[in-house]
């Protein structure tokens, strides 16, 4: 890439009209920013859409672009990035490097930390990405089950960005690894390694945010060698119906499109 700005867009996402002119404003304008994102709007599967984060979704919200204080403070309230909602200033790349190819999972989110800690990012308060990825989402249990058996450690996920944060920052980086270690720790499972699941919530079920998954998962672990295999194998057959389900919705969907 030779632009002096670099944006990404995964190939079943996409921008409304705007963004890009947006983002290229803002950066053109704060120049000591080293990044820009937008609010987020996911369609999902049953066709309806949802704004994120929920704030946006408040009335009299203002639209006016602003640099982030602290950009992890502001993640961990609201996880606000996706690929498809980052442009990312091309100097700054070259000194940080790539995206890591050996992280098969959550590498996008290990890349937003990463960038965080060499300046500040910006952010417009606008739903200019939409994710569309849900409307296919039947067939994701094939598709990511090789990327699930080679999911790294949560200790490789996170060597790049450890160093580099300031004592300030760390409370809010826990608060987001935990969401990357409940996700870790279910894609450990669905790819059939019961043991590093249990090494991540043993290490980092504390941080994890509360919900069904990982009240599982704790509960699991505190009943023992038995209790902790029968929650991987809930979790899998979790994931078997869930991909039943939305299979069976698509069809419908189809159907009724070509009706």
């Amino acid at each position: 890439a030779a632009g002096k700005l670099i944006a990404f867009l995964d190939a079943d996402d996409f921008w409304k009209p705007d963004f890009l002119a947006k983002c290229v404003s803002f950066l053109n304008e704060h120049s000591e920013c080293v990044a820009v994102n937008t609010g987020l709007l996911t369609r999902m599967h049953d066709g309806s859409e949802v704004i994120h984060p929920s704030f946006l979704r408040r009335q009299n919200v203002s639209a006016k672009p602003f640099v982030l204080e602290d950009f992890y403070d502001f993640w961990a309230k609201h996880d606000h990035v996706r690929t498809g909602s980052a442009v990312i200033r091309k100097p700054v790349i070259d000194k940080a490097g790539g995206q890591r190819a050996d992280l098969r999972v959550s590498q996008d989110l290990e890349y937003w930390g990463y960038i965080a800690t060499f300046g500040h990012w910006g952010y417009i308060p606008e739903p200019l990405w939409v994710g569309n990825s849900r409307a296919a989402a039947s067939g994701w249990l094939t598709k990511y089950r090789m990327r699930r058996k080679h999911c790294p450690t949560l200790e490789s996920w996170q060597k790049r960005i450890l160093p580099r944060l300031t004592p300030a920052q760390f409370p809010y980086f826990k608060i987001v690894r935990g969401r990357v270690a409940a996700g870790y720790a279910h894609n450990h499972i669905l790819g059939g390694n019961f043991a590093q699941a249990k090494h991540i919530v043993q290490t980092y079920g504390l941080e994890m945010p509360k919900n069904r998954l990982t009240r599982l998962l704790n509960g699991g672990l505190s009943a023992g060698r038995h209790g902790w295999h029968t929650a991987c194998l809930s979790v899998i057959a979790h994931e078997y119906v869930k991909a039943l389900f939305l299979g069976a919705r698509a069809r419908i969907l189809a159907i009724r499109s070509v009706k």
